[in-house]
């Protein structure tokens, strides 16, 4: 008698490829974590990436660092989508950080994002991390005004005296190019940099 495989077996294996590529690409170890998935595959992301941030796990921040900017100053939250595993020295790709103005009505917030792309994405930069501008929009989702290493010739970023995200995430390598002290400590610092002052 010949081996058929049937739509059902066919599945079950299917199904079994899957979960062992997927466990080891998710979680095979300081891969996913510092430069990509296994075999350098980035994560890009797209306008539905950023759909429903204000259910993610949130932050409130209050401080005020830099008088006048907007993204760092004045009531805001920081949203993040999945918290790290514990014992991570970094995010791992995939993450997506919002951090959104709280004031005024949702279509008139300053919104600003994160996304940990690895693939070695910005290499002489933020190593890893794509920057983006995004805009809520009245149906409850965003649209992406801008995204790159920085804003582009033109765009905005806060007040503009930053100098944009390289330049100032840039001092947060330590912490996988992160400030906010409550995703910071989600991490452990990464040993080949300087841990951040205060």
């Amino acid at each position: 008698m010949r081996y058929r495989p049937t739509p059902r077996r066919a599945l079950l294996v299917a199904s079994l490829v899957a979960f062992a590529c997927g466990a080891n690409g998710a979680n095979g170890g300081d891969a996913s974590l510092d430069g990509g998935f296994e075999g350098g595959i980035p994560f890009i992301a797209e306008s539905s990436d950023f759909t429903g941030f204000h259910s993610w796990h949130s932050i409130a921040i209050t401080s005020d660092l830099a008088p006048g900017d907007s993204h760092i100053n004045g009531p805001r939250h920081v949203f993040i989508n999945h918290i790290p595993p514990p014992g991570s020295t970094a995010f791992p790709v995939g993450t997506v950080i919002v951090k959104e103005t709280d004031p005024g009505p949702l279509t008139q917030r300053t919104v600003f994002a994160s996304v940990k792309r690895g693939g070695g994405y910005d290499p002489t930069g933020d190593v890893n991390w794509e920057w983006f501008s995004l805009q809520n929009l009245a149906n409850g989702t965003e649209s992406i005004l801008w995204r790159g290493p920085g804003p582009s010739s033109g765009g905005v970023y806060g007040n503009g005296a930053l100098g944009g995200c390289n330049s100032c995430h840039g001092a947060a390598k330590a912490t996988d190019y992160v400030f906010t002290p409550q995703l910071e400590a989600m991490i452990a610092p990464a040993s080949d940099a300087a841990p951040p002052t205060e």
